[in-house]
């Protein structure tokens, strides 16, 4: 019979030391180059997708979008992306 391996827990952010700026100059330049948790990305329109959604259908939705995307000769993803985008700026007044 084996042993069991054994698991090391890996040291927790507390327990891990940030070096020391030398300067405050040193300091500045450090907090500038890592921006905030908090900061909101730039939001741009027509910047590629990271995220994905699921949209559940039912059959007549189904149908059309398939109908719809038939006729424009595009893919169904894509009709639901522009007209999400123009419905999206519609309710938020963008020109």
């Amino acid at each position: 019979m084996s042993t069991p391996p054994v698991y090391r827990r890996r040291p927790t952010s507390a327990a891990v030391q940030q070096p020391e700026a030398e300067s405050w100059e040193e300091e500045g330049v450090a907090r500038r180059a890592a921006p905030a948790a908090s900061a909101e990305p730039a939001l741009d329109p027509y910047a590629e997708p990271r995220r994905g959604l699921h949209v559940r259908l039912n059959d007549f939705e189904l149908r059309a979008l398939e109908h719809w995307s038939k006729r424009e000769d595009t893919s169904k993803q894509r009709l639901i992306r522009r007209a999400l985008r123009f419905w999206l700026e519609a309710q938020n007044g963008a020109k």
